[in-house]
């Protein structure tokens, strides 16, 4: 029960940090082309 708990925080997490990397690499890029 605690092996199968832990391993879905994890994958919470990978996709949680996943989501806000993407969101923060977006809003670099569009920053990054509103520059040109």
């Amino acid at each position: 029960m605690d092996e199968s708990n832990r391993a879905g925080y994890g994958i919470f997490a990978v996709s949680l940090l996943a989501f806000g990397i993407l969101i923060f690499t977006d809003r670099w890029l569009i920053e990054l082309i509103d520059q040109f």
